[in-house]
């Protein structure tokens, strides 16, 4: 069983308490890193709008480029498996 401690990550300038494995620690602080990054990005974009709009574009972006990733490597593992399949075909008619 893992050992669980509570980091401070600090996001669009508020805190959340978020506990983790010691294992998790790096990817944590460095997904914080990267949403903070997007949100100045469009708050440089777009300036003059609410923070919270820039925390949902922040979350519609990566919500979509793990849904494009999700779907690219679908399409992988089933070409594969048709591979495999032909493969397999093959053997069996040997």
């Amino acid at each position: 069983m893992h050992d669980l401690k509570t980091i401070d990550i600090y996001i669009a300038g508020k805190n959340f308490p978020v506990e983790i494995t010691p294992e998790e620690e790096q990817s944590i602080r460095s997904l914080a890193n990267t949403l903070n990054q997007k949100i100045t990005e469009f708050q440089n974009t777009f300036p003059g709008r609410e923070k919270i709009d820039y925390v949902i574009m922040t979350l519609l972006s990566h919500t979509y480029d793990l849904q494009k990733t999700t779907d690219e490597l679908t399409q992988s593992h089933l070409a594969v498996l048709k591979q495999l399949q032909d493969i397999s075909t093959v053997l069996d008619e040997s």
